[in-house]
């Protein structure tokens, strides 16, 4: 996020094409079901807590990650230009 309140303070942002989103927003809905349906179970199923607080940030990191590579990417190829 601080990489992005730079390049932003720094002039114009670029956003990534619609073909690109597309495939990023494929990976985040497919992690977001992926850890949902396990939180889900453990914490209505098997009454454990703690497991579904562990999925809870595997999926903020998981997301943390796919969300700073695409802006790292959106970043690098406009200052190639």
């Amino acid at each position: 996020m601080r990489d992005f309140v730079n390049e932003k303070d720094d002039g114009e942002i670029h956003f990534i094409d619609e073909e690109e989103w597309q495939k990023q927003e494929a990976i985040i809905f497919d992690a977001k079901n992926y850890y949902l349906k396990g939180i889900t179970h453990n914490i209505e199923n098997t009454s454990q807590v703690s497991v579904a607080i562990s999925k809870l940030q595997g999926l903020t990191g998981n997301l943390r990650v796919l969300q700073s590579s695409t802006l790292e990417k959106i970043i690098l190829k406009f200052r190639m230009e």
